[in-house]
C-alpha cells in the first residue's frame, strides 16, 4: 500500500520530468510559443522550475543563438532562488561564446569566475 504522500511525490515526479521533456522538444524544434505556454502553465499552477528545467532551456535558446533569452533565463533562475550549478554554467558559457555582445561578455567572465571559486581543481598545472 502506498500512502497519499508517495503518490504526490511521484507525481510531482512525473510532472517535473514531463515538463522538462517538453521544454527541450518544443525549444529544440523552436517551437517558441509552446515553450511560452508551459512556461504560463508552470506558473499557472505555481509549479517551480529547477536547475535541470533552467539549464534545459538555457541549451534551447543557446542552440537557436537566442543570446538574450539566455540571459533572461539564467537570472530568472537566479531570481527564482534556483542555485546555477556547474552543468547550467558551462551551458550558459557554450551559449554565449558564440554571441558578440560586449554584455554578454561581461556575463561570461562572472559565470566563469564563479566556477573557478566554486571547483579549484579546475586550474591547469601550468597556472
Amino acid at each position: 500500500n502506498q500512502t497519499p504522500e508517495m503518490e504526490t511525490d511521484k507525481d510531482m515526479t512525473a510532472l517535473s520530468q514531463t515538463i522538462t521533456v517538453l521544454l527541450v522538444y518544443f525549444g529544440e524544434n523552436q517551437q517558441w510559443e509552446r515553450v511560452t505556454e508551459v512556461i504560463s502553465y508552470t506558473k499557472r499552477i505555481r509549479f517551480k522550475l529547477n536547475v535541470i528545467q533552467f539549464t534545459a532551456l538555457i541549451n534551447v535558446h543557446g542552440k537557436a543563438n537566442q543570446f538574450d533569452q539566455v540571459v533572461e533565463v539564467f537570472e530568472e533562475m537566479k531570481r527564482s532562488g534556483v542555485e546555477p550549478n556547474n552543468v547550467s554554467c558551462c551551458s550558459l558559457i557554450a551559449s554565449l561564446t558564440k554571441s558578440s555582445d560586449p554584455h554578454h561578455a561581461e556575463l561570461l567572465m562572472e559565470v566563469w569566475s564563479l566556477l573557478r571559486n566554486r571547483t579549484p581543481e579546475m586550474e591547469s598545472d601550468t597556472d
